[in-house]
């Protein structure tokens, strides 16, 4: 039917004729002749019709096309649904026979519930019958009248219930006496629990007295640790006090250093470059090693004081072996010349005595040949005369210049004498600087010792202090320990 109709729709669809022409386009076909240009406005709107019913044409052959479609796919889905149809009929029938046959086996079964109901209600009325003492057990039916089914499945639960409560009896009974022998026990447990009760009392205040008198150390430990640590303060202080003075202690060391250097240098310039430049540095965050350094500069400034002293010394011993070679050389000198004027002195004296004597024999004779004899002794005067006049002009000019040398050797003298002097003033002033350095190092070596001595010996109280309190702290956790395990053990005995 559906079928039929959709072929007369198709058809339909297919017969209807095409529209008539508008009398609009009709008009302008008769009125071309008159107006050409409204002529040929009407012509491009009929042609647009024209072309929109083609367009409405070709649409309504494609939906016929999809409709033969959907008709060619629905057949198929007809004939499965009458087959679906007619499977549904024949499982119904099915389904009408299964539930007469389960109704009849419902029966059975209903039947089978109602025995079986019964002799569960009889089976338990017997089994709490043999639960309760006061009547004798009555016994339970034989199996042989139940072989399957619900009462087959019903006595072996009332078999079962049987076993199960002679097993409870016989486990009550077993209780019972565990029970009595347990309460007996008990009584005996709680009598040597009231024993060990009075011993723990007496223990608990005996450690109770034990934990104050602890207290009481830890106390006094205490103090004396805050006794040790305001020791350690006050230490400290005196450190930083004592900080600013070793800082200027080493800076006047490495002054003192640097100004024997100069000494050395003056005295014997080699000498210094075997010498290390040494520079003593201020450690602001280490005393310690602030300490050790100043001990080590002053060391070395100790050192090259000992060093510059032998130099200085030995430049003296020098100097004075030059003085006492001039003093001699000025002493042989003189002597020399007091030689050289003896001489002098005694040769002239002993020309006159031969010229006056030579005049006096001459004047005694007698005769012409006394003129010849005076002129000739004359002569002979007068050229000893320049003799001793060129020797005593020579010895005056080697006299002169030995003066001006005992003059130079005398202002040589003079000078390293005033030398000598300033050496020995500085000699002097860098002994006593090193005196005083000695006694600054000594000082300095005592402190450290002391401080040292000091440290270490509050550091070692400070330690045995520490280990004594660890060692009461753990011994006093022990006994709240073992106190805590006994009492434990004394509520898990009374419940």
């Amino acid at each position: 039917m559906a079928d039929v109709d959709d072929d007369a729709v198709l058809s339909d669809v297919d017969e209807d004729p095409l529209p008539p022409p508008s009398t609009s386009s009709a008009s302008s076909h008769k009125s071309l002749p008159q107006a050409q240009p409204q002529s040929q406005s009407d012509a491009q709107a009929q042609q647009q019709r024209l072309l929109d019913l083609a367009a409405e044409l070709e649409e309504e052959r494609r939906l016929r096309r999809a409709a033969e479609a959907s008709l060619a796919e629905a057949e198929p889905r007809v004939a499965r649904f009458k087959a679906f149809a007619q499977e549904a009929l024949r499982k119904r029938d099915d389904l009408t026979a299964q539930a007469a046959a389960s109704a009849r086996s419902l029966a059975a079964l209903q039947a089978e519930a109602a025995t079986a109901s019964s002799m569960l209600s009889s089976g338990f009325e017997r089994i709490s019958a043999k639960a309760s003492p006061s009547s004798p057990p009555a016994p339970l039916p034989t199996s042989q009248k139940y072989s399957s089914g619900l009462p087959a499945l019903a006595y072996g639960v009332l078999k079962r219930a049987n076993d199960i409560v002679d097993e409870l009896l016989a486990q009550i009974d077993a209780a019972n006496r565990d029970r009595d022998r347990a309460r007996e026990q008990m009584e005996h447990r709680n009598y040597q629990i009231a024993i060990e009760v009075s011993e723990l009392e007496a223990s608990l205040a005996s450690r109770s007295a034990e934990g104050e008198s602890l207290s009481k150390s830890l106390s006094q430990r205490e103090a004396e640790i805050s006794e040790l640590r305001d020791k350690i303060t006050s230490l400290e202080g005196k450190l930083a006090a004592q900080r600013p003075v070793l800082a200027e202690q080493i800076g006047c060391t490495s002054k003192l250093y640097h100004e024997m250097r100069e000494v050395v240098k003056l005295v014997d310039a080699e000498a210094v470059s075997a010498l290390s430049d040494s520079v003593f540095v201020w450690k602001e965050t280490d005393v310690e090693e602030s300490l050790k350094v100043s001990l080590e500069g002053t060391k070395l400034a100790y050192e090259l004081a000992a060093i510059a002293l032998e130099k200085v010394g030995a430049c003296i011993d020098d100097k004075e072996s030059k003085l006492r070679r001039l003093e001699n050389m000025v002493d042989g000198l003189i002597k020399e010349k007091e030689h050289i004027s003896v001489l002098l002195r005694n040769a002239l004296q002993a020309t006159t005595s031969e010229v006056l004597k030579v005049a006096e024999d001459g004047l005694r004779e007698a005769g012409i040949e006394i003129g010849l004899n005076e002129r000739k002794e004359h002569m002979l005067g007068s050229v000893e005369k320049d003799e001793v006049y060129t020797l005593a002009g020579a010895l005056e000019n080697t006299m002169k210049e030995s003066q001006v040398k005992i003059i130079e050797l005398q202002h040589l003298v003079e000078a390293l004498r005033a030398e000598s002097g300033l050496l020995r003033t500085r000699l002097e002033g860098q002994e006593k600087e090193i005196g005083q350095l000695r006694k600054q190092i000594k000082n300095l070596e005592e402190k450290e010792k002391v401080a040292n001595e000091s440290v270490e010996g509050l550091m070692m109280d400070v330690t045995a202090a520490e280990e004594e309190i660890k060692r009461w702290k753990m011994a006093a956790e022990e006994e709240a320990e073992a106190g805590r395990s006994i009492e434990q053990e004394f509520q898990i005995q009374v419940f």
